[in-house]
């Protein structure tokens, strides 16, 4: 291949990797909202004595949401132990 051909690959391989990641970044986006929020447990203490404001006034108005069943993935647990190995 000369120069020109793989400058014009180059930028058509470009193009459509942008275009890929514009659709997955607009199906995520159009997710929907959840209708009911959890609060984190480990921080219920704080929202009760006031140092946290609820969990609904601690998120945005318009939340980014995953949706999980896409990608076939169920959302997590509350708690547990992190084993960390370094």
């Amino acid at each position: 291949m000369n120069a020109l051909t793989q400058i014009i690959f180059r930028t058509g391989l470009l193009c459509v990797l942008i275009a890929i990641s514009l659709i997955v970044t607009a199906r995520i986006s159009m997710a929907t909202t959840p209708e009911t929020l959890i609060e984190t447990p480990s921080l219920k203490d704080a929202v009760a004595a006031k140092i946290l404001p609820p969990v609904e006034m601690r998120l945005p108005k318009n939340p980014r949401v995953i949706d999980l069943g896409l990608s076939n993935r169920t959302p997590g647990k509350h708690g547990g132990t992190l084993k960390l190995l370094m």
